[in-house]
């Protein structure tokens, strides 16, 4: 199964951590709209919003502000802090009490938490890279939009 490091982080930094399984359809159509959202907020380009999709790094600021924004949105940052409960909660919403998710969430939050940066979209992006890496040393697949 592969892991969703759900933007956390997507969803975060933006998603977190599942065994194996593409995203759910109603988890798609969540993140859609919160992208849409995101889109509009940080006034984003066709282009910044379809690498993300696509599952393309983003080449600009303002591709790096979406990630930013969707961690924000699902509560996993906040005042520039990564907040773990809610990246416990939002696993355990998406994926149940399954305690492979909860480890690997525990691992992201370990890693790369402490990642620092003063510009936020910096700060997410880095993040996000390293949730995606410290996933894929544990040995799971990101899910394509874990960017």
């Amino acid at each position: 199964m592969k892991v969703h490091a759900v933007f956390v982080s997507i969803l975060i930094g933006l998603f977190s951590v599942s065994c194996n399984a593409e995203l759910s359809e109603e988890m798609r159509i969540l993140l859609k709209e919160k992208v849409d959202k995101c889109k509009t907020m940080e006034e984003l380009s066709d282009v910044d919003v379809s690498r993300f999709f696509n599952g393309d790094a983003p080449e600009t600021l303002k591709g790096k502000c979406l990630i930013s924004c969707l961690q924000e949105s699902v509560g996993l940052i906040k005042d520039g802090q990564v907040q773990s409960a809610a990246g416990f909660e939002l696993g355990k919403m998406l994926f149940g009490d399954n305690e492979n998710v909860l480890s690997m969430i525990k691992n992201v939050q370990d890693e790369c938490a402490t990642i620092t940066d003063p510009d936020r979209c910096e700060m997410a992006f880095k993040r996000m890279s390293c949730a995606k890496e410290t996933v894929q040393k544990h040995g799971l697949t990101p899910p394509r939009e874990m960017i």
